[in-house]
């Protein structure tokens, strides 16, 4: 009879027939599951786990830039974050970023509203995205399994991605990548060869549109419209990150564009229906890893005006000033060495073509400005006024500061 449920208790059953499905406690770990007749399992409590891992999972968020506009975000070695939580390395010059929003132009096949262009320049090479996964968020899924997803199509060229889920090992440090992501590339339909303790993993199951497991990675052929594709993994224990990983199985020419959107990370093997997270709740996660004064839509740059800008009033005429205290916006992820540079901060002047407190009132610049942390709360600006200072001037300037895991100074 079709739509059977079968009840077990106890360990894992074995593959129930055609439309006949598995439900049982787990042994191992004591949770609820369901066991499918293609052999795949998902889970049927402790739902909180089931929340997709990733942020900004549809590209909607592009901070360091203007979304809509194709930014170069290129590095070699390091990891070089472009949108939001989002990081890359390249074979060669340049790779570029711009977010795409279909809203009043919706896409067939992608229910989310926004994708990403991701655009090879200047030389054919290969790319790679990834997004570095705390160990505070990931700690738990040591030993079980993963299905890591996304959508994607071409756009410009023909391509194929590869599909994998990197991690660092016990010989690393925690939420910590190598300063070389990858220490080759390889040729097309070779993997890169990723750098010091950093490995990938080999799926055990990938989605049936598209796919195919080969060697450490799922292999995604793309065609002309959305597919999604899937790969699961088990998590090793004892690693010390996750990083869910895209690369391209070939080496796209210059001006060659792929399409990405829908990016999932769960426990279980079962494939998820992508659904946004509420942007009240996703805005709060990103600034955890990256905080500016900038307004969203505005690319944090020197002489770019005062929208969003921090001010504040000398209370002194002449020599040096400190700012009162300027808070996170959000408790960053990390407070590590930050005196000392752990977070990667900038001071723009809002406007001339420099890093430095700007006095309004007499349109000139302060000299010798520093941000310095005061510890967890947040920081202070301190510079030396110019001259013709007044108490009362109102004193401006913007900033950005990225707590990313690694990010590219």
């Amino acid at each position: 009879m079709a739509g059977q449920i079968q009840l077990v208790t106890g360990a894992e059953p074995s593959t129930p027939a055609a439309s006949t499905y598995g439900i049982y406690v787990d042994s191992a770990d004591g949770l609820l599951k369901i066991k499918k007749p293609d052999g795949s399992i998902g889970l049927l409590s402790d739902i909180g786990r089931q929340d997709n891992l990733l942020l900004n999972a549809e590209f909607q968020y592009l901070r360091r830039q203007v979304a809509a506009t194709l930014t170069t975000r290129s590095s070699t070695t390091a990891i070089v974050y472009g949108a939001d939580r989002w990081g890359g390395v390249n074979e060669n010059a340049s790779v570029q970023y711009a977010q795409v929003d279909t809203n009043g132009t919706a896409e067939t096949g992608l229910a989310a509203r926004f994708y990403l262009q991701w655009k090879k320049i200047t030389s054919q090479g290969k790319m790679v995205l990834m997004q570095p996964l705390e160990i505070a968020h990931t700690f738990p899924l040591a030993g079980r399994k993963v299905r890591f997803s996304f959508k994607a199509k071409n756009s410009v060229g023909s391509h194929t991605l590869r599909l994998g889920l990197l991690y660092i090992t016990t010989s690393g440090t925690v939420d910590q990548l190598p300063s070389t992501i990858a220490s080759s590339f390889g040729a097309a339909s070779t993997d890169p060869t990723w750098g010091t303790n950093l490995t990938a993993l080999a799926p055990s199951k990938c989605s049936a549109t598209g796919t195919a497991i080969v060697g450490n990675g799922v292999t995604c052929t793309l065609s002309s419209t959305w597919t999604q594709f899937s790969g699961v993994f088990t998590v090793p224990t004892g690693f010390k990150c996750l990083i869910p990983a895209i690369w391209t199985d070939d080496r796209p020419a210059a001006n060659d564009i792929i399409f990405l959107s829908e990016c999932l990370f769960n426990e279980g093997e079962d494939e998820r229906v992508y659904i946004p997270r509420q942007p009240g709740l996703e805005m709060p996660l990103l600034q955890r890893y990256y905080q500016k004064s900038f307004d969203t839509a505005v690319a944090p740059a020197q002489s770019a005006g005062n929208s969003g800008k921090e001010a504040f009033l000398a209370n002194v005429a002449s020599g040096s000033i400190t700012s009162p205290l300027i808070r996170f916006v959000v408790p960053p992820r990390t407070y590590l060495n930050l005196s000392a540079g752990g977070g990667r901060t900038t001071l723009y002047n809002p406007a001339a073509a420099n890093a430095q407190l700007r006095n309004e009132r007499t349109s000139t610049d302060c000299t010798s400005t520093v941000l310095t942390f005061t510890g967890e709360i947040g920081w202070h600006i301190t510079a030396t006024l110019p001259a013709s200072s007044a108490i009362g001037d109102l004193l401006v300037i913007h900033w950005d500061i990225s707590f990313e895991i690694t990010e590219l100074s």
